[in-house]
């Protein structure tokens, strides 16, 4: 952890030059009354492509200095706002706005509809000849193409329109509300990123349906159930399969008129945890172990092929998923959110990568687990696992990739974990603190008040936060606050105690809802940009240091993202 801080003393002033010199490199745009508008190539007319304002109605004129208006873009919102104080702004997740006009002159529109969190209604004037609003949402003009829908909705399921052909691109792109949509028999397109970081937990995709494009479930972490009923064609690899980043799909379901599933997008899945896979197909067989089908049963721990009745294995127990085969409970997956997990005694194995990406920071393995499977623990969460005593077999790499795993605490009485081997096959060496069946050791985790610390030589790391406090007050004690430690959570401020020396990159990753930052004592404090604490809402990176000999406080770029960069 010291060697991180010291290269980021190395570093700092380079993250920080760079930064001014791209802030110096941008061109301002036009801006009115909140909306920054490009001239277009043509020199004839103008388009959108940042708004920057607090207001909720948001009308987007006709004409701009006399020439139409044809477009909006929104994906590219760079630009620098005047002043002394530069900011950059990548297109800031707007709170206020909660309705947008669109007039007639509008031609052409980029990523729109998803950067504005509290959007319930787009409005487009009815002599635009290109586009229109059905129920608040953005369609083409004839309707056959879904283009946006308004995230800020409250209701959780849509059924989208029958007359509906096309999905758009980032069409559903963070809709923080839909946990379940339903996708009718004349979509035959949908196209990239769609479906962008939806909380669905499953999808079916139609028999229609003939082209899915790279990447249109991406980053879909809640989605376990996939059914397929389509002979897919697409673009792509595995890199940009249609289902990238969907990590928790645990179960895939073929329709027995599926002649062919095109590697390009569905390898993989783009998930590890597939343990089911029940094939239906009357002209395919999957095999289990195999690479072929997009591997969707390598790793598979059952392939059913055409056997009707077949009843699932798999189960939701709370936050547990289970696969139950014979005698054998394996628990293939957590989805809860919670500061201490404790495996339950019935479960006999963990399953490969059954915590990852899991939000938990301490874990116990139970009693009746016998086997740790590949890759159990890895994420950016988990800070602490206790290994249970009847622990027989850990597989290779059980905990490489758990980049917050500090603590191990071992009570297996077959295995012993040591540092310092040749080939690490466990993943341990980046461990801190391994005990070994040591009755006395008392856990250097400590959890008080949703705080989870760490406590090591002469610092205290501040790993992970799991209160319901929504103005947070670092404890005293704190001295290295760890990347990702509030990703996500809801909070509004943050009060820094002077013994914080170090706030690590996404740190605050996520929060969406942070906009005050302060310092017990700054008098000491000189800041490399002027306005590095205030508005954090608006820009992505952030670099500081002390003026003072005796003490230095570094903020890392990326500290206060709101999403990556």
């Amino acid at each position: 952890m010291k060697k991180a801080f010291l290269k980021i003393l190395m570093v700092t002033l380079l993250i920080s030059v760079a930064l001014f010199a791209v802030a110096c490199s941008i061109i301002t745009d036009e801006q009115e009354s909140g909306i920054t508008y490009k001239k277009n190539e043509d020199g004839k007319s103008y388009t959108v492509v940042a708004i920057d304002t607090r207001s909720s109605v948001v009308t987007i004129p006709a004409e701009y200095q006399g020439l139409p208006v044809t477009g909006i873009n929104l994906s590219r919102s760079f630009y620098a706002k005047g002043g002394q104080d530069t900011v950059i702004d990548f297109t800031p997740y707007h709170q206020s706005v909660t309705k947008i006009e669109i007039p007639s002159t509008v031609k052409e529109i980029g990523w729109f509809t998803s950067t504005f969190m509290n959007l319930t209604e787009v409005i487009v004037d009815s002599e635009n000849a290109t586009f229109k609003t059905i129920d608040g949402n953005l369609y083409s003009k004839d309707g056959s193409a879904l283009l946006g829908y308004a995230r800020g909705k409250q209701q959780s399921e849509f059924v989208i329109p029958s007359h509906v052909t096309t999905i758009g691109n980032e069409a559903f792109a963070v809709c923080p509300h839909l946990k379940n949509i339903v996708i009718p028999d004349s979509v035959t397109t949908i196209k990239s990123s769609a479906f962008n970081g939806l909380l669905i937990t499953s999808v079916k995709i139609p028999k229609s349906v003939v082209t899915i494009e790279p990447v249109a479930f991406l980053g879909c972490n809640q989605l376990f159930d996939v059914e397929i009923n389509a002979n897919i064609t697409g673009e792509g690899d595995h890199y940009a399969s249609a289902f990238y980043n969907c990590d928790s799909i645990m179960r895939v379901t073929i329709g027995e008129d599926v002649e062919v599933l095109n590697d390009a997008v569905i390898d993989k899945l783009s998930s590890l945890k597939i343990v089911e896979v029940i094939n239906n197909s009357k002209h395919i067989t999957i095999e289990k172990g195999s690479d072929e089908h997009g591997g969707i049963g390598k790793l598979a721990l059952y392939v059913a092929n055409r056997e009707e009745g077949y009843v699932s294995k798999l189960s939701q127990e709370g936050d547990f998923w289970v696969f139950t085969e014979g005698e054998d409970r394996i628990l293939v997956n957590y989805q809860g959110v919670a500061m201490d997990v404790v495996v339950p005694d019935d479960i006999t194995k963990i399953n490969d990568l059954a915590f990852f990406g899991a939000d938990v920071a301490t874990i116990k393995t139970g009693d009746g687990v016998t086997e740790i499977g590949m890759y159990a623990f890895a994420g950016e969460r988990v800070v602490s696992v206790e290994i249970g005593k009847n622990v027989q077999t850990i597989k290779e790499s059980a905990f490489e990739d758990a980049y917050h795993l500090v603590e191990i605490i071992n009570k297996s009485e077959y295995i012993t974990l040591e540092k310092g081997s040749d080939e690490d096959f466990y993943g341990i060496e980046d461990v801190e603190i391994i005990s070994n069946r040591d009755d006395s050791y008392v856990s250097k985790v400590i959890k008080e008040d949703g705080f989870v610390t760490f406590e090591y030589e002469s610092d205290v790391y501040l790993m992970a936060y799991y209160g319901a406090e929504v103005d947070i007050i670092i404890p005293t004690e704190v001295t290295f606050i760890h990347s990702y430690a509030f990703k996500g959570r809801v909070i509004n401020s943050v009060v820094f105690g002077e013994n914080v020396r170090y706030i690590a990159k996404y740190a605050f990753y996520g929060c969406a809802n942070l906009t005050e930052a302060k310092f017990e004592d700054v008098s000491n404090w000189y800041f490399i940009e002027s306005n590095a604490i205030e508005g954090l809402e608006e820009w992505e990176a952030i670099s500081v240091t002390s003026s003072s000999k005796n003490a230095m406080l570094l903020i890392q770029g990326g500290a206060f993202a709101k999403r990556d960069e």
